[in-house]
């Protein structure tokens, strides 16, 4: 199968963060989605000048942006354990280093469901608010925690006052237009405004083993951040860096730096070069191709074989792994996938179903388990729920399990 391209964003050959034009290629990244037409994909540069690390020519914003809020992936109904961990630990680093007074209002940009910003509220902050471009989102939070949340964008948003903390947790990696983010911030800030920040550390990603082949180039994820470059970019922008740490995230497998800022720089410092970025990401690629080339032999044999097969998993991992394994080769009944915003599309001509749709299909058919997560419970609800006698081929996993 052929697969055209879909338009991408015309490439600027420019850094995202200290506008140098003098950047090398690294990798370029394949993506099929769900309900949409053609492949994708974006290339992965370093520039030379600083050493930040980002994606070019990525799909057009339009694109980026319909996919992210229709699939609404990034919205957790029941907050895993592990996210409401990393939430605590982002909070606390706040308390430990911004003496916030509880009259303090606080924006949380990009704030899912609320969570976050329900320890703030917890801890007696009165004034907080969020913004999520999700009325699903704005719903929830009213319900489970009693916060507004205003369903908007950050350049629709119409401040009804100043704020004096800002935070962003997971969302800086995903702005195309960092400039404009940033410019915007400042002026919905007061004037010292500090501003928090937690992004995946990129020095990290070639250290942290991972069975997920490119789990870091997920289609919104377009910039890579290292303690060094991120300070680059906030000095360039006026913010003065108050703390920066790199802490291990076990719930991402990676590390997440933490930085604290705060607004009203008025000299910029000199840029400064960092090189672990590109030479962290240059081991993540080259461990991700032994990765993927592994989980292509164990697909290739199934579509040799002509074996029926289910996929279970319509994710971020799969639209990788559509666009660079031989998914499109294999006898393909279905996928399956628990997100109801993804069910009814489809990808290679084979719908996304709820998994229910397994109790009326072939138990002896091999199902393809495309997660590394959720791997072991996929596998679990076969067995127990769906009494599944075919086999089980988990990507996470070198063994392929046959139920008895």
């Amino acid at each position: 199968m052929t697969l055209s391209p879909t338009p991408t964003k015309p490439s600027s050959g420019t850094c995202r963060a200290c506008l140098a034009s003098d950047c090398r290629h690294l990798h370029r990244q394949y993506f099929v989605l769900p309900g949409v037409e053609g492949k994708l994909s974006y290339d992965i540069q370093t520039c030379n000048r600083c050493g930040f690390i980002f994606a070019d020519n990525i799909p057009a914003t339009e694109a980026l942006e319909a996919h992210y809020q229709e699939a609404e992936h990034h919205l957790h109904p029941d907050i895993p354990p592990g996210l409401s961990t990393i939430h605590r630990d982002f909070f606390d680093f706040i308390q430990q280093h911004a003496d916030l007074p509880k009259e303090a209002s606080i924006l949380d940009i990009g704030c899912g469901m609320g969570h976050f910003l329900s320890l703030f509220k917890a801890a007696g902050h009165g004034d907080v608010l969020g913004l999520e471009p999700s009325r699903s989102a704005q719903r929830q939070a009213a319900e489970r925690y009693g916060i507004e949340i205003v369903p908007e964008t950050l350049g629709s948003f119409s401040p009804p006052r100043a704020f004096e903390l800002i935070t962003m947790c997971g969302v800086f990696e995903h702005i195309p237009d960092i400039p404009a983010a940033l410019a915007r911030i400042t002026d919905i800030g007061n004037r010292d405004a500090l501003l928090f920040l937690a992004v995946p550390d990129a020095a990290s990603f070639g250290t942290t083993p991972s069975t997920e082949p490119f789990l870091e180039f997920a289609l919104e994820h377009i910039n890579f951040f290292t303690p060094a470059t991120l300070r680059n970019l906030l000095e360039r922008h006026g913010f003065s860096a108050l703390t920066i740490e790199s802490r291990a995230n076990s719930f991402y497998n990676n590390s997440y730096i933490y930085g604290l800022f705060r607004a009203g720089l008025k000299e910029r410092p000199g840029l400064t070069h960092d090189a672990t970025g590109e030479e962290s990401i240059r081991a993540y690629i080259e461990c991700s191709n032994g990765n993927l080339a592994a989980i292509r032999a164990r697909l290739d044999d199934l579509a040799t074989r002509q074996t029926p097969t289910i996929i279970w998993g319509a994710g971020a991992l799969a639209t990788r792994l559509c666009a660079t394994t031989p998914v499109d080769r294999l006898r393909l009944l279905g996928f399956v996938d628990k997100n109801r915003q993804l069910q009814g599309k489809s990808m290679f001509g084979a719908h996304i179903q709820p998994p229910e749709w397994l109790h009326e299909q072939d138990r002896d058919a091999t199902v393809v388990v495309f997660s590394t997560t959720y791997g072991a419970e996929i596998a679990r609800d076969l067995q127990e729920q769906f009494s599944w006698r075919g086999s089980i081929l988990r990507i996470d996993l070198d063994e392929t399990t046959t139920s008895a």
